[in-house]
């Protein structure tokens, strides 16, 4: 049955209503107050869903990517109000601007020495950051443009935060416009542009909250494109520029092995290495650069812990049988079966066919989605901003789970309802419950449709 065209009023009757929902939440609404938040995600939620699922026009299809930046633009001089991670990227770059490496010294140490006052670090700062005890953890890209906001506003947060979401911003329109030329390339729906440009995680969490997977999305669907276009050094530079803006790439690197062939990947492997030294080298210090970064990076792996999934059924068997959390051990292992799942999707995957097809970019795309939702599945930590790159991935696929996880995953600002913080494990177990059904009912529904092909 074919759905009937939404008509002009319905589509400005939901764009409008959601822009209202957009100022709300992101001018004044507190994380803390959960109903508010809750109440205008499902808003905004439901109007996206909305949109994707309806029989848009072409012309609409064409006025919800530009509406889709005007919600953008709409939270432009907000400061994020669902995360303090910015309170760290004020700081780097401070600190970068004075020329002091911030891979190089903590700030619970940097904030009693003498240079502090000097640079604009005060206690009010300090206190702000969850992140006092460990070196940075964000890469020469991002520290880039940290100190870009240091330097244009050396003592106003609110100015460096616009110069960091311009760069977002910036990013999030490139990526838009990449998503076009690949669907165009596949043949695939324009439409399917709006299952990231519209989707509120996306918004909300890249432009509103400040975080930079939008940098490093933009760089990896460049890298792809270019590999579409048979462009391998520009490619592997582009690469590099997505790992150097999050770490999270450098685990897709296999899968080029069967993608591009061995000698190919090699020379891929060449570049974006060279580029990725040449891009940190600014960011050494001593003989302790990598022992500090790694040290901040291993507190992730074997410290924190926040909407798990299978981490937290191995928490509680922990608990039921040792008596005590077993993160320690538990977040290596289970990292290392991450690491096992996503090599063996890199070595059964189907290889290139004669030249590259667009059904050999669409499993690329596809094998891309899964090795990250392992990753995901067996992480300790899945914030609702990871999730934005999942959102991206399924643009190109048959799969559309990322688009139920992103809002199933905005449960989680429960925890922030009071402090200190508290997180609902039913609220967890809800989440991943209904998105393990609908990964099944995908599953199934994408058998039938095989079968009858």
């Amino acid at each position: 049955m074919i759905k009937q065209p939404v008509s002009l009023i319905a589509f400005y009757t939901v764009t409008c209503i959601s822009l209202v929902g957009y100022m709300l939440l992101g001018y004044s609404t507190d994380r803390a107050n959960f109903p508010q938040l809750i109440a205008l995600l499902g808003i905004l939620f439901g109007g996206y869903f909305y949109l994707i699922t309806a029989n848009l026009k072409e012309t609409f299809v064409k006025q919800s990517i530009l509406i889709a930046i005007l919600f953008r633009f709409s939270l432009f001089f907000m400061l994020p109000n669902l995360s303090d991670d910015y309170f760290r990227f004020v700081w780097d770059g401070r600190l970068s601007a004075h020329g002091i490496n911030p891979f190089a010294i903590m700030p619970s140490t940097f904030i009693s020495s003498p240079e502090a006052g000097l640079t604009g670090l005060d206690h009010k700062l300090f206190s702000s950051m969850n992140s006092q005890e460990y070196y940075t953890v964000y890469p020469p890209v991002l520290q880039f443009i940290f100190i870009v906001s240091a330097k244009l506003f050396s003592s106003n947060v609110l100015g460096s935060v616009i110069v960091m979401r311009a760069f977002i911003i910036a990013a999030e329109i490139g990526s838009i416009f990449l998503l076009s030329s690949i669907l165009k390339i596949l043949k695939l729906p324009i439409k399917n542009i709006l299952f990231y440009a519209l989707n509120p995680l996306v918004i909300i969490e890249l432009t509103g909250n400040l975080h930079f997977e939008a940098v490093m999305i933009f760089f990896l669907l460049l890298a792809v494109f270019l590999i579409m276009k048979e462009q391998l050094t520009l490619s592997a530079v582009a690469f590099s520029l997505a790992i150097c803006s999050k770490l999270l790439p450098l685990m897709l690197l296999p899968l080029l092995l069967k993608r591009i062939g061995f000698k190919k990947s090699m020379r891929f492997y060449f570049i974006c290495g060279i580029t990725s030294i040449l891009l940190f080298i600014p960011c050494l210090s001593g003989t302790h650069f990598v022992g500090n970064i790694l040290s901040s990076v291993g507190l992730y792996f074997h410290s924190f812990e926040f909407n798990a999934s299978i981490f937290y059924l191995v928490r509680w068997a922990g608990f039921e049988i040792l008596g005590y959390n077993v993160i320690g051990k538990a977040g290596a292992i289970l990292s290392f079966i991450a690491l096992l799942g996503i090599c063996s999707i890199a070595i059964f995957q189907k290889g290139l066919s004669a030249g590259q097809s667009g059904k050999d970019i669409i499993s690329f795309f596809s094998a891309m989605l899964f090795c990250l939702t392992i990753y995901f599945a067996f992480a300790t930590t899945v914030h609702p901003w990871y999730i934005s790159t999942l959102v991206v991935l399924c643009v190109f696929t048959r799969w559309r789970f990322p688009l139920a996880w992103s809002g199933l995953i905005m449960l989680t600002y429960f925890t922030y309802r009071s402090v200190p913080y508290s997180e609902s494990l039913l609220l967890v177990a809800i989440e991943y419950l209904f998105l393990c059904s609908f990964m099944v009912y995908e599953w199934k529904r994408s058998r039938k449709q095989e079968l009858l092909q």
